[in-house]
């Protein structure tokens, strides 16, 4: 391979790793400067009438709730500066499990917290028996914890690669 060869190559690869990062950092930094706290659209929710969460998560300066009720999964998107949801679609899918309720979202988020006062929360999601949740640290690492059904405990924390 000649030598314009591996530049390309090399500038290509450096390019990529540059737009990921530019990327999450897009993410913590909306997260940082937006002035909704993931607890604000659990209560949100709540007043909305919904007692089932199966995920919220903030990507591209939004909140994106998925809601359960009477086993249809309602998909919407918070405007940040309105606190009002803008409904993206349902699915009728009617052999989904409910998953765990927002007192148990909260129990996780808070266990979270706990733990890393400092970190800022990007998503939670319902996976099988556990809690998926991904935050950020206060230089903007992004983490992914797994925290048990009932919300209690982390069962583990890593960089989310």
């Amino acid at each position: 391979m000649n030598f314009k060869k591996k530049l390309l190559i090399l500038s290509s690869t450096a390019i990529i790793f540059i737009a990921q990062n530019l990327l999450a950092g897009s993410d913590y930094q909306g997260l940082i400067n937006n002035k909704i706290t993931i607890q604000h659209v659990i209560n949100l929710v709540q007043k909305a009438g919904y007692s089932y969460i199966s995920s919220i998560a903030f990507d591209d300066g939004y909140w994106q709730v998925k809601t359960l009720k009477n086993k249809i999964e309602t998909k919407y998107i918070l405007n940040s500066k309105t606190s009002k949801f803008t409904k993206l679609g349902q699915d009728h899918e009617n052999d989904k499990q409910p998953p765990e309720n927002i007192n148990v979202i909260q129990r996780s988020i808070k266990t979270v917290k706990n733990k890393y006062p400092k970190y800022k929360i990007k998503s939670i999601s319902h996976e099988s028996s556990s809690w998926n949740v991904n935050a950020f640290d206060e230089t903007g690492m992004e983490y992914e914890m797994l925290v048990n059904g009932e919300g209690s405990k982390i069962l583990f924390s890593k960089i989310d690669d």
